[in-house]
């Protein structure tokens, strides 16, 4: 069997799944985490008396969790279990595109096992803004992946499309992991965003989206995070509302954009969870960043918070 290397998130992983969008990492054998696909049919779900069941997402994702284990399954056909800090079993069916399968491990199953080992991740893109970093936070469809895919358009350098890994050094400095060469991209920002480099978007299946490889655009050493911006939408603006929180304001916001918040109960990692992002609140400014319901904003919000629509040196 063979057995591929990466870096992803910081951490040095082997899989016998092959990540054709990602550079092989150097052959070490200091292994942080090995993903095993397809080695054995996992079971429907954890039904001993201890387990619990969450479901999320419209009922697209299954979460099965006891003291040892943690158990999701995805209604395309993704299954994975994860039974230990360093070992994840996956499973697949439906005869699911590997890129399909890719990024549903990059970024979910993953973005699960961080949060499992007590980690710190934001939902949001991570882009490099001079000698430093900023996160565009928010759910899904408030138009953090718009930014992403424009800045990609311009130029700028990015660390993370979805997942932004949060580390803090002993001197409580945080920085910001990169993930991982790839963004996404949905339809509807591929035509009105995506004007110089549309060639290098391919599409994604069953997800319905389009993959752009970063090349030299992906950032890949952690930088200083200067700031997080935690985007909204609201029926009741007709423009776009900037915000500098304090206070408790800046650790709700911390919480409410955790990636994968929802599973927080679930990992049980409520207690340490909400005591980084108190920390992290002290020593970072966050902002909040609303806008109209309807409407592309993207450029005005780029202009505003990396000092202008035009990539940096």
């Amino acid at each position: 069997m063979h057995n591929y290397t990466y870096c992803i998130y910081g951490y040095t992983i082997s899989t016998n799944f092959k990540l054709p969008s990602l550079t092989q990492y150097r052959k070490t054998d200091n292994i942080d985490l090995n993903i095993v696909f397809n080695q054995q049919r996992l079971q429907e779900c954890l039904d001993d008396e201890n387990s619990r069941h969450f479901t999320f997402h419209n009922n697209t994702l299954d979460l099965w969790t006891n003291n040892d284990s943690l158990l999701m399954s995805y209604s395309i056909g993704i299954k994975a279990l994860i039974n230990s800090d360093n070992e994840i079993f996956v499973d697949t069916k439906n005869n699911l595109p590997p890129k399909v399968t890719q990024h549903v491990l990059l970024q979910g199953i993953l973005g699960l096992w961080l949060l499992r080992r007590g980690e710190f991740a934001i939902h949001g893109c991570t882009i490099k803004n001079g000698d430093s970093a900023v996160i565009f936070a928010g759910v899904s469809g408030v138009g953090k992946s718009t930014i992403a895919a424009a800045c990609y358009d311009l130029g700028y350098q990015i660390l993370s499309d979805d997942v932004s890994l949060i580390e803090l050094t002993p001197n409580s400095i945080p920085s910001v992991i990169p993930s991982f060469p790839i963004i996404k991209v949905t339809p509807e920002t591929l035509n009105k965003v995506i004007q110089n480099k549309t060639s290098n978007l391919s599409p994604i299946p069953v997800i319905d989206k389009y993959e752009a490889q970063l090349g030299d655009q992906f950032h890949p050493n952690k930088l200083k995070l200067e700031a997080v911006y935690c985007l909204s939408t609201s029926d009741e603006v007709n423009k776009l509302h900037f915000e500098a929180l304090s206070g408790g304001e800046k650790i709700f916001s911390l919480l409410s954009n955790t990636y994968r918040n929802f599973m927080i109960d679930a990992t049980n990692t409520g207690a340490k969870h909400f005591d980084f992002c108190a920390k992290l609140a002290s020593i970072t400014n966050i902002y909040s960043i609303t806008r109209p319901t309807k409407g592309f904003y993207y450029r005005e919000v780029i202009e505003h918070t990396l000092g202008s629509f035009i990539p940096l040196d």
